[in-house]
């Protein structure tokens, strides 16, 4: 649960002791970091409205600078 009672979309999960995080992103191997996301937000039970939220929480570098110069609201893509 989140801070006011409702639930945490913080990017990490426990599963059997374990911690999963979605890792950052700074644009090498598109490919791997999408199928990590996709076991992340499989394993997390995250509700796929938070998906684009969250995966853009975790762009940096030129993944990052990519995003910010393209201006699109993650709103617009999810």
């Amino acid at each position: 649960m989140g801070p006011h009672g409702g639930p945490s979309y913080y990017a990490e999960a426990v599963n059997r002791g374990s911690r999963l995080e979605i890792p950052l992103f700074s644009g090498d191997d598109a490919l791997d970091w999408i199928q990590q996301c996709d076991k992340f937000f499989d394993i997390s039970g995250t509700s796929p409205d938070q998906w684009v939220n969250l995966a853009v929480a975790h762009l940096y570098g030129r993944a990052g600078r990519w995003y910010r110069e393209i201006g699109i609201p993650w709103q617009m893509i999810s």
